[in-house]
């Protein structure tokens, strides 16, 4: 059995669905600015992906370094 595994953010996952219920609505004559403006989007979600992961690192360093703290203290 082969099966596919997908590991994704919140955000990535969210795309994936608005961009899969979209894209057979567009009609032939409009698919090249469709794809121009989704591949626009598509790079300004990564960063904005990247930016929040970057964010949720931090918050769990800060938890780690405070279970650290919490410990050496018991």
């Amino acid at each position: 059995m082969i099966c596919e595994i997908q590991i994704r953010t919140k955000l990535q996952d969210a795309w994936a669905e608005f961009t899969h219920d979209v894209h057979c609505r567009v009609p032939a004559e409009f698919q090249a600015d469709y794809e121009t403006a989704i591949a626009d989007i598509a790079s300004r979600l990564a960063a904005e992906d990247k930016s929040a992961l970057a964010v949720r690192d931090i918050l769990q360093r800060q938890t780690e370094k405070k279970d650290l703290n919490d410990f050496r203290n018991d």
